[in-house]
């Protein structure tokens, strides 16, 4: 990928995270007349949200949450957030909202944040330190500056840390390790666009649960190549795989019976079930056309 695509994967991240408890996502927003259209997104609290089950720093949700993103290699400088500031009172007119406290604003940054933070205090506010990673400061509406990199790498917060790097990164792939990672799929999937050199040591990540997602298996076989793949989730479980022909077809039948060994393939699928296949139209056919039937009745024979 030429230019990591950041601000696209925070928001299928955060639709995911927020719109089954509730909350009403919405992308590039408009706070006026063209061009005035900028990359905040705005969360909408509707009837029935369930603010308690949100991660620790986003339990402050009220009706209307905007979000600034700044990837790691970009920071919040004073003019980034008194363009903020302008975007959310902007928008509080566009939508007619009647109190400033009726919206929160949300930066998302890594890296040092003390230029923002004598930026705030010069202005006559302060810049509260509420635990590791998250601060607070009161314009009318709340704001508040979350440090990505400075989050507890926990399963609430993998989703966040996804977009910062460095160290945290390896330590979030550990952690997603030690989970059911069939939860975290979205994760592993944006981390293999968003952090390949990090994500490609744990292919082991890969849950059967993600057989059905043969576009995440390609990409990760072409990133470790198909012998680390099949080494890093299990031998077993790609044989359990041969009969679906779109996982096998993902990363290539020849690839994969070479990495496998074809008396291998053959032993764990067992004689008989080969022996039948040989002249059926099923989906092993592949499998048999790749080795030649005679070479497998060979085989079968010693």
């Amino acid at each position: 990928m030429e230019k990591k695509q950041w601000h696209h994967f925070l928001s299928q991240t955060l639709k995911a995270l927020f719109e089954p408890k509730g909350f009403r996502v919405e992308t590039e927003v408009e706070v006026g007349k063209a061009p005035l259209k900028i990359d905040i997104i705005v969360i909408k609290k509707e009837k029935g949200a369930d603010v308690n089950s949100l991660p620790l720093v986003f339990q402050s949700f009220t009706d209307y949450n905007i979000i600034e993103y700044k990837s790691p290699n970009d920071k919040l400088t004073p003019d980034g957030f008194d363009k903020l500031f302008a975007y959310v009172l902007l928008y509080k007119i566009k939508e007619k909202i009647k109190w400033r406290k009726q919206i929160n604003a949300y930066a998302l940054v890594s890296g040092e944040i003390k230029e923002i933070g004598n930026y705030i205090r010069k202005n006559g506010h302060e810049l509260v330190r509420i635990k590791e990673g998250l601060n607070f400061a009161d314009f009318g509406f709340n704001f508040y500056l979350i440090q990505i990199d400075r989050l507890e790498v926990t399963p609430e917060n993998y989703r966040l840390i996804l977009f910062t790097s460095g160290g945290l990164i390896k330590e979030l792939v550990k952690g997603i390790g030690k989970e059911k990672t069939e939860e975290f799929s979205d994760v592993i999937e944006a981390g293999l666009y968003l952090h390949p050199d990090e994500f490609k040591e744990e292919v082991r990540l890969v849950p059967q649960t993600l057989a059905d997602r043969p576009d995440i298996i390609r990409e990760l076989a072409e990133i470790v190549g198909v012998d680390k793949f099949v080494q890093g989730i299990g031998e077993e479980k790609v044989i359990r795989s041969l009969g679906k022909e779109k996982v096998i077809h993902s990363l290539g039948e020849e690839e994969v019976i070479r990495s496998l060994g074809e008396e291998r393939v053959i032993r764990s699928l067992g004689e008989e079930r080969v022996i039948r296949s040989l002249g059926e139209e099923n989906l092993l056919k592949n499998f048999i056309n790749l080795l030649g039937k005679e070479k497998i009745k060979k085989m079968l024979e010693e």
